[in-house]
């Protein structure tokens, strides 16, 4: 993993995958102190769809199966906000928006967007 730590010093720990690497910019913490609360979760802070693009790339390099690849951009997120008793999965009683993703010249794209129970994007 990458931390970029407040005063722009860079510090490198290992990655649980060569392929997968976290940046946390400004943190003031130390990264011990932090990573526990931090592990197994994706995210991205300029393009979003970065994250449907990782989860897939990690599933098809045969880094993670399709479940744990997206509970790191799901539920994982949401218990390290300590917000996953309304958010991150598919239960009774939580919050969720739901895509159904099709592949394209091994490419994921969203063909249908749900949100509020309600159909918002419908693709071909």
């Amino acid at each position: 993993m990458t931390w970029t730590r407040g005063g722009g010093q860079r510090q490198e720990t290992p990655s649980p995958s060569p392929k997968l690497h976290i940046g946390v910019t400004g943190l003031q913490q130390d990264a011990t102190t932090v990573a526990p609360v931090i592990r197994g979760v994706l995210c991205s802070d300029y393009y979003p769809a970065a994250l449907l693009h990782a989860v897939m790339s990690l599933v098809t390099g045969g880094d993670a199966a399709l479940p744990e690849a997206f509970r790191l951009v799901t539920l994982n997120p949401a218990r390290a906000l300590g917000l996953d008793d309304a958010l991150g999965s598919i239960e009774p009683g939580k919050t969720a928006d739901l895509i159904v993703i099709d592949e394209h010249g091994g490419v994921p794209v969203v063909t249908r967007t749900l949100r509020d129970g309600r159909e918002v994007l419908a693709v071909g």
